[in-house]
């Protein structure tokens, strides 16, 4: 299959979708579009010892134990 013939299929069915596949239609096609963006998020957000860093910074932070960098200009 070329990319001609399959535009022009994809096109020809679209025609027969009501709204609401219409709009599954269209968030999947952004899905596949910005995947390739995501996936390095979504790696970074599903790391344990990443998550794990942040959060004792985080709360290092709420304790005081950190300076503003400001301050150590």
């Amino acid at each position: 299959m070329n990319e001609s013939f399959i535009i022009r299929e994809i096109t020809n069915n679209l025609h027969s979708f009501n709204t609401k596949k219409l709009k599954e239609v269209l968030n999947f096609v952004k899905y596949i579009k910005y995947q390739k963006e995501l996936d390095p998020t979504l790696e970074i957000l599903n790391d344990t010892l990443f998550n794990e860093k942040v959060k004792k910074g985080i709360d290092e932070k709420n304790a005081g134990e950190v300076l503003n960098w400001e301050d150590v200009r």
